[in-house]
C-alpha cells in the first residue's frame, strides 16, 4: 500500500442453511450465493480508493460443497464495470466468464489477502455445516477517511437481532447443536 493500512470494514461472512425456523429470529428464504463482483464496485461510491486490501481468514474447512471464495486470477489488474442484480452488484455480462475462476479450498486458519479489484464470488453452501470467513478490509492512511465508516451504521441496525440471539442462547432457548440437529432447544 505504501501507507499505514486503516481498518475500514470487518465482517463475518457466514454461510449455513437454516433447516428449521427459530422462533424470534427472522431468516430470509434465499440461497446464500454471491454474484461475480469486485469489492471496489461497492466501495467506490463512498469515495474509497481502488488500492484497498482485504484479508479473509477461514474459520472452517473450505470445500467445494460449502461455498468457498471463487477467484479470477489477475482480474485485479483492471476494473470491470458492474450492474445491479437482485442480490447486489455483478460484473457486466460479456466482460468476464461467469463460469470461470478458481475455488480457494483451504483448512481453517488459512488467510487469503486480495485486492479490492479482484473479481470473485461464492456459491451457496450445500452442506448443513457453517462456512465462516472473517474479512478485514483496509484502505491506505493517505485517504484520511476515519475508521469504521462502512460498518458503524449497520451495527446500530442489527444490534437488536444480535441481542435477541445472545439472550436466547443465555436463556437456554437456543443452541447451535440443536439447530444443526434439526431441533430447536
Amino acid at each position: 500500500m505504501g501507507f499505514e493500512p486503516i481498518l475500514m470494514e470487518e465482517k463475518l461472512n457466514y454461510k449455513q442453511s437454516a433447516p428449521n425456523r427459530v422462533e424470534g429470529i427472522e431468516v430470509k428464504e434465499k440461497d446464500d450465493h454471491f454474484p461475480v463482483h469486485a469489492d471496489w464496485a461497492y466501495f467506490k461510491d463512498q469515495g474509497y480508493p481502488e488500492d484497498i486490501l482485504s484479508s479473509a481468514i477461514s474459520l472452517d474447512q473450505s470445500s467445494a460443497e460449502n461455498g468457498p471464495i471463487n477467484v479470477w486470477p489477475s482480474s485485479h489488474l483492471k476494473y470491470l464495470e458492474h450492474e445491479r442484480v437482485d442480490i447486489g452488484l455483478q460484473g457486466k455480462p460479456g466482460l468476464i466468464d461467469f463460469n470461470g475462476g478458481e475455488d480457494e479450498l483451504a483448512p481453517p486458519g488459512s488467510v487469503m489477502i486480495f485486492h479490492a479489484l479482484l473479481i470473485h464470488n461464492s456459491r451457496a453452501n450445500a452442506t448443513p455445516r457453517p462456512r465462516r470467513l472473517m474479512i478485514y478490509s483496509h484502505y491506505p492512511s493517505r485517504m484520511n477517511m476515519g475508521s469504521d465508516v462502512r460498518n458503524g451504521p449497520t451495527r446500530v441496525q442489527v444490534r437488536k437481532c444480535e441481542e435477541r440471539y445472545r439472550d436466547m442462547v443465555a436463556g437456554g432457548e437456543y443452541s447451535q447443536t440443536s439447530f444443526l440437529d434439526g431441533e430447536q432447544a
